[in-house]
């Protein structure tokens, strides 16, 4: 089996999150206005 460069140097989260789409995350924040006070993960 080859071994998949696509994740590489990412985190496990990195990963979850780049598998949804763009077009659903912004939805999302701009539904619940949830990075209003965003200062760091």
């Amino acid at each position: 089996m080859a071994k998949s460069n696509y994740f590489s140097g990412k985190s496990v989260f990195g990963q979850l999150i780049s598998l949804i789409e763009d077009k659903t995350v912004k939805e999302g924040v701009k539904k619940s206005d949830s990075d209003r006070y965003f200062k760091k993960l």
